[in-house]
């Protein structure tokens, strides 16, 4: 419950911002996306908002690395591999895509918002599916903070897409919170 607050709190500021309406030929498309990348594979809807700001949705399966060494209090024992895992991923992310118009008027490609953009994204991520779940260092976790990224169409349907940033980090089970650099490339092929 205090995940969803957090997130909806985190939001908000964006959502309000984002009613301000702009007059250009150049706006953002709502559209639903299969996603493949880094994050795993992720379904997405990016809903417009105004003519330049969008929300995107996503949720889908996040290859996760562990390391399974167990924590004694005062330092990690036992094995320093890495193992892959997986983890169900939710995510909500404003974009305000601040190009776009700029982009249209030198006649590159702006569909299925073919842009860069300037957001906020909040990312909950579950426990290790499986018998993962049983990793001594286990742990949810939930990821917000400021992105910078761009799309750019390969096609009608298909788009590359690239987003970095800054992001507070916060491990549920573990309460640990540090900053961690975000950062995700994916294809997206449009479904709409």
């Amino acid at each position: 419950m205090k995940t969803k607050l957090l997130a909806s709190l985190l939001l908000l500021p964006f959502l309000s911002f984002a009613q301000s309406s702009e007059n250009s030929d150049a706006s953002v498309q709502t559209q639903l996306t299969l996603d493949v990348g880094f994050t795993g594979i992720q379904g997405a809807a990016e809903l417009a908002l105004g003519n330049k700001s969008t929300v995107q949705l996503r949720g889908g399966v996040l290859p996760v690395v562990y390391n399974p060494a167990k924590y004694t209090g005062t330092d990690y024992t036992g094995s320093t591999d890495m193992k892959w895992v997986a983890a169900l991923s939710f995510s909500a992310e404003y974009r305000y895509y601040y190009n776009m118009t700029k982009r249209q008027e030198k006649e590159k490609d702006i569909t299925n918002n073919g842009a860069n953009y300037v957001g906020f994204m909040t990312l909950y991520m579950t426990k290790p599916l499986g018998k993962n779940k049983d990793l001594a260092y286990a742990t949810s976790a939930l990821l917000a903070g400021p992105v910078w990224g761009f799309n750019r169409p390969l096609g009608s349907r298909v788009l590359f897409h690239l987003d970095l940033g800054p992001v507070l980090q916060h491990e549920i089970v573990t309460q640990n919170t540090g900053m961690t650099i975000w950062g995700d490339v994916r294809f997206c092929v449009k479904l709409n």
